[in-house]
């Protein structure tokens, strides 16, 4: 069909793509000003390290004071008086209710204000106080724009399980690549996770440019179909970067290759041709059916044999990742398919995993699953 389609024909198909999805763009944005509430594991750990170094402190002061209190007048004060005294002059309040009047004990009283004033200006603000509200400010302020200097990077138009898993992968091999996401949750939470994230519409002509669509490897499209077809338009207008489009109906897929996607993939459909091909094909360790997202990560299904060490196993159990570096992104179970499974999920008799890793991780996967 697409061959026979002359440069006329092709001119017109765009031209009325381009008209129907502008359309349904977005014509305004707003930044809402409420921060989410968030508790960052990092922070946290910083502050419960500071509260454990701040308890050890006040007790071995309260003892040293104690000491040098009860060598001054010969009383023996107790453990609260000790506290009591340590805390008032370390947070420099000083009430003078209790003093030390010898040489030591004034020297003494000045080291335990200087401690105070270090824990509270050294530790508790710069590790504590800044990072929370530095993150605070983080999260209440969207992403408008993305890394600067982008060059040779993957560019992932929408955000959803699916992608999360390449995602992954690509800052782990440090793989450089920015998220274009209008959904302002989502937006947050790539946020908080470190991920390189613009809260923008993906079929916004200046996001692309802005997000280097024009210096880019690779822009995936994996928005719902109509908005797909709208990136794709957009970003081949702009430069011929390889564009893959990630559909749910492969009976769409025309249309988004008149519009200019690269490839059109459908992980759905991918699946349900893997199964009923599964029945031909001999037992081997060679791998079928990869397709390759870049160099370096591959995306491939494997079908589970009745005689896999994996049957009956939670993905976690099976500890697939460890064992072979592939990342299972998918599984088709009970005839339903699930995007980015839970580590949980029970590996069953026909299962099919969907994976991605190199091709050195898939080929140790498919051992494992006969």
């Amino acid at each position: 069909m697409v061959g026979v389609i002359g440069g006329r024909g092709y001119s017109i198909i765009k031209s009325r793509l381009r008209i129907c999805f502008t359309s349904v763009k977005q014509t305004s944005r707003s930044l809402i000003w409420m921060s989410e509430q968030h508790r960052d594991d990092g922070i946290l750990k910083n502050f419960l390290a500071y509260l454990f170094v701040f308890l050890i402190v006040i007790i071995i002061h309260s003892f040293v004071f104690g000491y040098i209190y009860l060598t001054e007048t010969g009383d023996d004060v107790g453990l609260v008086t000790g506290i009591y005294w340590t805390v008032m002059t370390m947070t420099t309040v000083g009430y003078g209710d209790i003093v030390l009047t010898s040489s030591i004990g004034q020297l003494y009283s000045v080291f335990v204000a200087i401690t105070g004033i270090g824990l509270i200006f050294g530790l508790l603000v710069p590790f504590v106080v800044i990072p929370w509200a530095e993150g605070r400010i983080k999260t209440f302020m969207l992403p408008t724009r993305p890394p600067e200097n982008l060059k040779n990077h993957v560019i992932i138009c929408g955000y959803n399980p699916l992608v999360e898993v390449l995602v992954q992968e690509l800052i782990e091999h440090k793989h450089a690549l920015v998220v274009l996401e209008d959904d302002e949750s989502t937006v947050r939470r790539l946020q908080r996770k470190g991920v390189p994230v613009v809260f923008t519409d993906p079929s916004d002509e200046d996001a692309l440019i802005e997000a280097g669509v024009e210096e880019a490897k690779i822009l995936i499209a994996d928005k719902s179909d109509e908005e797909n077809a709208a990136i794709v338009l957009t970003a081949r207008e702009i430069c011929d970067v390889e564009i893959i489009a990630l559909v749910d109906d492969l009976k769409k897929a025309d249309y988004l290759r008149y519009a200019g996607a690269t490839r059109v993939l459908s992980p759905k459909t991918l699946l349900g041709t893997y199964i009923g091909k599964k029945s031909t094909y001999r037992l081997t360790d060679q791998i079928s059916d990869v397709t390759e997202v870049f160099e370096g990560l591959d995306i491939s299904e494997f079908f589970i044999y009745s005689r896999s060490a994996l049957i009956g196993k939670k993905i976690r159990e099976s500890r697939i990742r460890e064992r072979t570096g592939a990342n299972i992104i998918g599984i088709w179970s009970g005839g339903y398919f699930h995007v980015n499974p839970s580590p949980d999920e029970v590996i069953r008799e026909n299962s099919v995993l969907l994976a991605s890793g190199t091709k050195e991780q898939l080929t140790k996967l498919k051992r494992l699953t006969w």
